[in-house]
């Protein structure tokens, strides 16, 4: 497929995704309790990048953490915010927690010129990948699995004089299938392992920051080596849409999922999370295998079966 042409500043819809504001004196405490990833790392200065499971470790949501105004702000698909908000609401309990989906603007900023840009006015990022910096209205990030590209959230002024070349959440979407990068849409909450879309592979797992709900088994499925789904990405040949949650199928069977996919005019790419021994495998979208998938370099190494 072809590769996105680069500019020197554009910005992309990200109407796809929304933010969830977690507020409260006890925000730190109640969230490394809930999340796969260490809340310690989190800072102004860097993001992490975390999943939340259920108490059998099926991943509800995967989201981008940035600390901004006395807040834990949580970047992730817009339709299981309201999901997430109620199940988060159960553990509570007498913390001083706050929970609330927050209407803010959201951009995706890319190119040669978007580092410069966001100094322009007043930002400085790092250079490490995770590196996160803000003003009182505006908070800019790194994005998990591609620091060339950021995002932005806050208010968006800045950016709309001269208003840079517009891309469309398609085409974001697809640098971040090149990116290896999961996401966990409201089709498939309860789907996937962390490990079954590779979210330990991505530093969105920590294997020694103690408890959280559903850590049994997250770490048990990593101790005794029971890891036999992976994401991986394909490509087919043509235009399609496939939904997040879509089987796929080998040798008439459904072999495993669409975690999540992009076209553009001359084919489609996926992430889809299949059995380790399939991931090069005779995989089809149809179950009578007429439209094959072939396999795609993933930008991270993907372990081999268990032993």
């Amino acid at each position: 497929m072809n590769a996105v042409k680069e500019d020197g500043l554009w910005s992309a819809d990200l109407s796809h995704l929304g933010i969830l504001c977690v507020s409260g004196r006890d925000r730190r405490t109640f969230l490394q309790g809930q999340l796969t990833q260490d809340l310690d790392s989190l800072s102004p200065e860097k993001w992490i990048f975390s999943g939340w499971t259920s108490a059998k470790g099926r991943l509800l949501t995967i989201a981008q953490l940035f600390d901004w105004r006395d807040s834990i702000w949580m970047l992730m698909p817009a339709d299981v915010i309201d999901d997430v908000m109620k199940r988060l609401r159960i553990y509570i309990l007498r913390s001083d927690v706050q929970l609330e989906a927050c209407a803010v603007g959201i951009a995706g900023l890319g190119g040669t010129d978007a580092i410069t840009t966001v100094q322009s006015i007043g930002i400085t990022l790092a250079g490490g990948p995770d590196a996160s910096a803000s003003t009182e209205n505006l908070c800019v990030g790194r994005l998990a699995g591609d620091p060339s590209r950021l995002v932005a959230f806050g208010d968006l002024a800045p950016f709309t004089t001269p208003a840079p070349p517009k891309r469309d959440s398609n085409a974001w979407r697809l640098q971040s299938i090149r990116s290896g990068i999961p996401i966990i849409f409201a089709a498939t909450s309860e789907a996937f392992l962390p490990q079954m879309v590779n979210l330990d592979l991505c530093g969105g797992v920590s294997f020694d920051k103690g408890c959280y709900t559903g850590q049994e088994i997250v770490a048990r499925t990593q101790n005794l080596g029971r890891v036999k789904r992976r994401m991986f990405r394909f490509t087919y040949a043509a235009e399609t849409e496939l939904a997040p949650g879509q089987a796929i199928f080998s040798a008439g069977r459904p072999a495993g999922r669409v975690v999540e996919s992009a076209s553009d005019n001359t084919g489609t790419e996926l992430l889809a999370a299949v059995p380790i021994v399939s991931g090069d495998n005779n995989l089809a979208l149809d179950e009578a295998g007429t439209q094959q998938l072939n396999q795609a370099p993933m930008p991270y190494e993907v372990p081999g079966p268990p032993d």
